[in-house]
């Protein structure tokens, strides 16, 4: 997807919606509800994959606003998990966030993502993006465009082999060594957590935060 995006065959991304939602699925075990050590919860632990894949994908666009709002519904009383149970007295951290980010470029990326959420799946995991010239889906990856009248649907099912973690440990060793260039930068790093950290910021304060 990356490749294509370099290429110019989304055209211009103006839209990406991201996703990472679990039904009950507070975990049971160690710091996830502590915010003092953790530092928050669903979008630090798991929304911000979400968040890094779609900013690698817009190329790390200069944010202009940031707007979200954070929920602690169900974490705070007793209930149903998935992942172990969980101790109400001791949650502190959100059970979910809902988020809109602006960029200067004028394109735009919303993000969902709970611990807890009453809905159907017990875990939800997308992200699509939308260009002017085709859009994408990421679990599973496809794409979606046209090729003259016709509507196109591609999948790329053999990307799925790929051992990403082994990938990217492996990138890590061979750039220490000066055979490879880092897939990961401190620069994206600092971009992410950038984004985090003003999401939680928009929440506690209850109103847009711009940069």
């Amino acid at each position: 997807m990356k490749e294509k995006a370099v290429k110019g065959e989304f055209g211009q991304i103006y839209f990406a919606k991201a996703q990472w939602l679990r039904r009950r699925g507070i975990p049971g075990w160690g710091n996830f509800t502590n915010r003092e050590i953790q530092g928050g919860g669903p979008l630090i632990d798991i929304g911000v994959h979400m968040l890094d894949i779609a900013a690698y994908l817009m190329d790390y666009p200069e944010i202009d606003n940031v707007s979200a709002a954070s929920y602690d519904k169900i974490g705070k009383r007793k209930g149903a998990g998935l992942m172990g149970d969980w101790d109400p007295q001791k949650f502190n951290v959100e059970d979910s966030l809902f988020g809109f980010i602006r960029f200067k470029n004028g394109a735009s990326l919303s993000i969902e993502t709970s611990f807890a959420l009453n809905m159907k799946d017990k875990d939800r995991r997308s992200l699509d993006i939308f260009g002017d010239k085709l859009g994408a889906s990421l679990f599973p990856p496809e794409t979606y465009g046209e090729e003259g009248s016709m509507l196109t649907d591609t999948s790329y099912p053999f990307s799925q082999d790929t051992d990403l973690y082994l990938k990217s440990l492996s990138n890590f060793v061979r750039a220490c060594r000066g055979e490879e260039e880092l897939l990961v930068t401190a620069k994206q790093g600092a971009y992410v957590q950038k984004m985090v950290e003003t999401l939680y910021e928009s929440s506690l304060r209850g109103e847009p935060i711009r940069l």
